[in-house]
C-alpha cells in the first residue's frame, strides 16, 4: 500500500453512485491517491481508514454535485492532507480550452 503525498495533483477519479451514499475515488501523481476517496451522505465531516487501509473522508451529499462539476471542469486540482480541493490560480473571465 502506498502513502499518499500531499499535496499531490488529482490525475483521474472514479464516481460510484449508490442508493444513500456516493463515493469518489481518487487517483493523483503517480498513483499515490488510489488510496483515497470521499465518501458523501448523511453522516458529516471525519475521516477513517478501513480495513483495507483506504483513507476515507465524509462530505455532506449536498457538496456532491459541486465536488463532481470541479474535477470535470478545473485542472489542476490538488488534493491536501486535510482533504480539501484546491485549483491553481487563473485570470477572471479566462475561457476553458
Amino acid at each position: 500500500m502506498s502513502i499518499p503525498r500531499f499535496p499531490s495533483e488529482i490525475k483521474a477519479y472514479k464516481v460510484s453512485i449508490m442508493r444513500t451514499y456516493a463515493v469518489i475515488d481518487l487517483e493523483g501523481d503517480e498513483g499515490l491517491l488510489g488510496n483515497f476517496s470521499f465518501f458523501f451522505g448523511d453522516k458529516e465531516g471525519g475521516e477513517f481508514i478501513d480495513r483495507g487501509g483506504r483513507i476515507n473522508v465524509r462530505r455532506p451529499m449536498v457538496i456532491f454535485s459541486g465536488v463532481l462539476d470541479l474535477l470535470r471542469n478545473e485542472n489542476p486540482i490538488h488534493l491536501h492532507g486535510d482533504g480539501t480541493l484546491s485549483t491553481t490560480a487563473e485570470p477572471v473571465g479566462e475561457s476553458e480550452n
